[in-house]
C-alpha cells in the first residue's frame, strides 16, 4: 500500500520495525497486522485478533516480552471504543500484562504499568459501570496498580489484594495453542482462571 493510501493507524503501525522484536511465540513481524485487525469494525475480526495478541504478549508465563510496550498503546486505543465483549477480552489482556508481581521487575513491566496507570480515569469508569465482568476486570487492574482512590462520580474502593481470585471466572482453556475455526475457547497454555497462575 502506498504512503498516500495509508490510514493514520496504518502509518503508526508501519513506523514500528515489528520484525526486530519477539513475541512469546516467535517473531513479532505480524504484530502490525494483528493490531490493525484488532481495530476492525467487524467484531469477529477484532475478537480473533485479540486472542492472537493474547498468545503473543502474555502466554509465555514469564511476563510480557518487550514488544508489549509498543503494542499496548494500540490495545488501549481500541479499548476506549470497544464493545462489551471485546472490552472484556482487552481488559484481561491488560491485566495479564501488569500482573507479574516479581521483585526483579523489568523495564518492560515498569513501562507497561506506567501506561496502565495513565488509564486510571477510564478504569474507574469501567469499575463502576453496569457490566459486572468489565467492572471486575477493571477492579483487578486497579488493585494491581495499587489504586485505592474513589472516583468523582461513584465511590469505589478496590478492596481485593493484587491477584485475588474473582468470584466468576470464564470457562477453562481448551485446545493446544491455536483456535479451532469458530472456537471461543482459549489455548491450553493460556489459563483463563487466575487461580492457576
Amino acid at each position: 500500500m502506498s504512503q498516500l493510501m495509508q490510514t493514520p493507524l496504518q502509518k503508526r503501525l508501519n513506523s514500528i520495525p515489528w520484525s526486530d522484536f519477539q513475541t512469546c511465540l516467535g517473531s513479532a513481524g505480524e504484530m502490525g497486522g494483528k493490531l490493525e485487525r484488532l481495530a476492525s469494525t467487524d467484531p469477529v475480526t477484532a475478537l480473533a485478533a485479540s486472542r492472537e495478541l493474547w498468545c503473543d504478549l502474555v502466554s509465555g508465563g514469564i511476563g510480557p516480552p518487550p514488544v508489549a510496550v509498543l503494542a499496548l498503546p494500540f490495545v488501549l486505543d481500541v479499548l476506549s471504543q470497544a464493545g462489551e465483549e471485546l472490552a472484556i477480552e482487552l481488559l484481561e489482556l491488560v491485566w495479564r500484562c501488569i500482573h507479574f508481581d516479581r521483585p526483579d521487575e523489568t523495564a518492560t513491566f515498569q513501562e507497561l504499568r506506567r501506561m496502565v496507570m495513565a488509564q486510571r480515569p477510564r478504569l474507574l469508569e469501567y469499575a463502576t459501570g453496569p457490566n459486572q465482568e468489565i467492572a471486575e476486570w477493571a477492579k483487578d487492574i486497579l488493585a494491581d496498580i495499587g489504586e485505592q482512590a474513589t472516583s468523582a462520580t461513584a465511590a469505589l474502593t478496590v478492596d481485593r489484594a493484587p491477584g485475588a481470585p474473582r468470584s466468576e471466572i470464564k470457562e477453562e482453556a481448551a485446545g493446544r495453542g491455536t483456535f479451532a475455526e469458530g472456537s471461543t475457547r482459549w489455548p491450553v497454555h493460556a489459563p483463563r482462571n487466575k487461580d492457576q497462575l
